[in-house]
């Protein structure tokens, strides 16, 4: 997955009030979705199925679906910087930890504190964390995603000048996990 992989289709996500405004009745919304001509992503929110998503609009439909706050995270981030190989088979999102879900699509990564403001970033209708946040992450839930993936990421991540370790270890430092990752970015080094 990369940020630059387009569809050939737009499968922008519309709401019920809009297409309200367009003159379609409800009626006419249950119909079309009940067809397929529509597919229903959440309460209230719409889009017009497609093969191909790109990256952008499969955040942004997992966004609206999770609710705010949440963030893109960890394998489906490391993809999207490519920085990963794996192709993640649900998206990964951080949320509250009290946050739950229903989707089978979603991934949640569950925390009691999230620190919002920290390497977090708004692109377009949705939030992921930054390369550097990503990275940190990775290599502290090692155990959630295998334990050589944040390793190898991070490695990429250098070789390919997206970041660099002092900036990885300053991110940990802003998160309070430096004491965790240390030895990762020394040997590194």
């Amino acid at each position: 997955m990369s940020k630059t992989k387009q569809s050939s289709h737009h499968a922008v996500p519309f709401s019920a009030e809009e297409v309200a405004k367009m003159g379609i009745s409800r009626y006419a919304l249950q119909k079309k979705t009940e067809s397929g001509e529509w597919e229903r992503i959440a309460r209230g929110w719409y889009r017009a199925p497609v093969g191909d998503y790109s990256d952008d609009h499969i955040f942004q439909s997992v966004a609206m679906r999770v609710g705010a706050p949440c963030a893109i995270c960890l394998i489906s981030a490391l993809a999207y910087y490519d920085l990963t190989d794996i192709i993640p088979r649900k998206t990964w999102v951080m949320v509250p930890a009290d946050r739950r879900t229903k989707y089978k699509d979603i991934r949640l990564l569950r925390t009691r504190n999230p620190e919002w403001k920290i390497e977090i970033e708004k692109i377009g209708p949705f939030h992921i964390t930054s390369v550097e946040r990503t990275l940190v992450d990775a290599l502290i839930h090692r155990a959630i995603i295998g334990g050589q993936i944040g390793i190898e990421a991070l490695r990429r991540a250098i070789r390919d000048k997206k970041t660099t370790l002092g900036k990885v270890m300053d991110t940990a430092v802003k998160l309070g996990v430096d004491h965790r990752i240390k030895s990762y970015i020394e040997a590194l080094a």
